[in-house]
């Protein structure tokens, strides 16, 4: 495992330290989707990913998106996964073990990729791009190390997402954080995603994932909003959780909570 490059420690120490946070929503979303068809299942339907290629797959998280389709990926496949954080990617690993697929890991910045010119036929950047400091550094490492014919593949949440949710931390907490704060000002929207892929490369496609989540669970609810909250710089002390706990049962009295959670995904060649 190799690292590589400058971390936003403070990200790293209170998101992304390991793998708690990120599985936390996953399942949340996993467990509340009105979807057949997860956002992982959709994105993986529209990548071109040629036998004997290599993808990159930055900020990778888990790495769900591969576990899930070992037995789809075209024969020959080589698989980097790419994460700024190396407990994220130690306990990545061994879900790996059991499988098909044999990915290479490596802890390193998208905005300073450790990899040749000219190695890779696709990189994915799911749900990972508002991290970056520097998103031009991060295009042109992209365009650096993509074949001719190679393609980027990137995604984005709608701002509102679960905005009902966040209402619920914002009137707990009194604060009016946005529903993706990181997105807030001069984020990757999907309304500035496309525009800087279209300034960095050449054809863009996008395409649009719609879907809700019904909620009805109070613990599930405070326990996805206790591995949000470090991402704007709120805490939530127990005062503050009892708050909102009675906050979330007054609400699923008239039923549950319904949100959507729509995502972009933008497709590029260099």
């Amino acid at each position: 495992m190799n690292t590589m490059g400058e971390k936003p420690t403070d990200l790293l120490d209170d998101q992304y330290s390991d793998t708690t946070n990120i599985g936390v929503r996953h399942r949340f979303h996993e467990r509340f989707s009105q979807r057949e068809v997860s956002r992982e299942e959709w994105v993986f339907r529209q990548l071109q990913l040629p036998a004997d290629g290599r993808v990159i797959d930055v900020g990778c998280g888990e790495g769900t998106i591969w576990q899930y389709h070992e037995d789809q990926l075209p024969p020959g496949l080589d698989v980097t996964l790419l994460d700024f954080s190396p407990g994220i990617l130690s306990e990545a690993a061994p879900q790996f073990t059991l499988l098909d697929i044999e990915p290479d890991f490596t802890a390193a910045t998208v905005q300073r990729l450790p990899f040749d010119d000219d190695i890779a036929d696709s990189v994915l950047a799911m749900q990972m791009l508002y991290h970056v400091p520097d998103r031009q550094a991060a295009y042109a490492e992209f365009q650096r190390v993509l074949r001719d014919g190679g393609c980027i593949y990137g995604t984005a949440p709608r701002e509102h997402n679960c905005q009902e949710l966040w209402d619920l931390i914002n009137e707990a907490t009194g604060t009016s954080v946005p529903s993706l704060p990181l997105t807030s000002s001069g984020g990757f929207t999907p309304e500035t995603a496309e525009s800087e892929f279209r300034s960095h490369f050449g054809a863009v496609e996008t395409s649009v994932y719609e879907n809700e989540l019904v909620v009805d669970d109070t613990d599930a609810i405070v326990e996805w909003a206790l591995s949000v909250v470090g991402l704007d710089g709120i805490e939530l002390g127990s005062e503050t959780v009892a708050t909102l706990k009675s906050l979330v049962r007054e609400q699923l009295a008239d039923g549950p909570i319904v949100t959507n959670v729509d995502y972009v995904l933008v497709a590029a060649e260099p």
